[in-house]
């Protein structure tokens, strides 16, 4: 990355998802980096891991960040004041996916699909910031030792819908 301030834009127009293939960095951990997903609001096909890198910036959009690699992946945030990826979940891809956090993260809502699987791996914390009903479990949720915040200024309906395991508050 140049010096200085870089903003990048994702998308080129609405309705656009774009995937990415292996592991995927937002910033170098050096230089400042601006990623905005709010300008097109597109949907992102992870299969791989996610890392945000120290002084990353990432602004959501209105798209769903699906983690679907058919394997494990990792999401980590090296940013101070984790930055908000908005809705995320984890789907299968011809075989099921094992998300795991290596650092704590803030997420709008989460949405574990059937057979498909989250972890807070280890002590990381997983902060919701959504309203309504920002944990959906129709697989399985790791809180391993792990903390999950629920942040939002607006009532939950249910902070959690489970069908397949149980929250634990």
């Amino acid at each position: 990355l140049p010096a200085g301030t870089v903003t990048y834009t994702l998308g080129t127009g609405a309705s656009q998802t774009i995937q990415t293939n292996g592991t995927f960095t937002l910033g170098n951990g050096t230089n400042v980096l601006t990623v905005t997903a709010a300008t097109n609001n597109p949907a992102l096909d992870v299969r791989g891991d996610f890392t945000i890198a120290a002084n990353a910036v990432y602004t959501k959009g209105a798209g769903t960040t699906t983690f679907k690699k058919g394997a494990t992946q990792t999401l980590t945030d090296n940013t101070a004041a984790k930055q908000d990826l908005g809705a995320v979940a984890v789907a299968v891809n011809g075989t099921n996916t094992t998300l795991n956090l290596g650092t704590s993260a803030t997420i709008t809502s989460l949405t574990i699909a059937a057979s498909q699987t989250f972890s807070a791996n280890g002590s990381n914390t997983l902060t919701l910031s959504g309203g309504g009903t920002p944990l959906l479990i129709n697989g399985t949720f790791i809180p391993s030792t792990g903390t999950v915040a629920y942040t939002s200024t607006v009532a939950a309906s249910a902070w959690c819908n489970i069908s397949s395991t149980a929250c634990n508050s």
